[in-house]
């Protein structure tokens, strides 16, 4: 290794040690992003090969329970059921929404499967870019924000405390 990259290597280190528990704050951020990305992404590559390539039917509902807010209060409806392809080709027993009805449906609703061994339908027109996007962004900040947190900075000058100037004797004499 030549002896720059290791001064550099040094450096970084000795700024790490001197931060001490501060750099706690980019491994939880970091934690928290990957969390979410790791929530998001399946449920929006599932949607996407749905939407594109997935089979298209409907989904007769034969259980629901009630989705409860933050508060307490019912914000909707999370339903299962049966689908059935539109050709009739695929049939799946038990079959489980990822969004919620606002209102308990009665009637059967129409849904895309990404496959026949699908456990998830997905409701027509869900968007599967807003998924998608946010879990990029939350997956690109797990790798961005550590090359933020600990990346070469422009300036290595350290803090010092400005010189106190005496308004009636502009020498800087106290």
């Amino acid at each position: 290794m030549p002896q720059t990259i290791k001064a550099a290597f040094r450096m970084r280190v000795q700024e790490a040690r001197e931060m001490g528990w501060l750099n706690i704050v980019p491994l939880a951020l970091c934690g928290i992003f990957l969390a979410m990305s790791v929530w998001i992404l399946p449920i929006g590559i599932d949607n996407l090969r749905a939407t594109w390539g997935g089979m298209a039917g409907t989904v007769t509902i034969t259980e629901c329970e009630p989705e409860l807010g933050r508060t307490g209060g019912q914000i909707g409806w999370d339903c299962a059921g049966t689908f059935r392809s539109f050709d009739e080709s695929v049939m799946i027993d038990h079959i489980a929404f990822k969004e919620f009805f606002e209102d308990r449906p009665s009637d059967p609703v129409p849904a895309r499967v990404s496959g026949p061994n699908s456990t998830t339908a997905h409701m027509s027109g869900s968007s599967w870019v807003f998924q998608m996007g946010f879990g990029a962004v939350a997956l690109g900040a797990v790798f961005s924000l550590p090359w933020w947190w600990f990346g070469p900075r422009a300036s290595r000058q350290p803090a010092t405390r400005p010189n106190r100037i005496n308004r009636k004797n502009k020498k800087g004499q106290r």
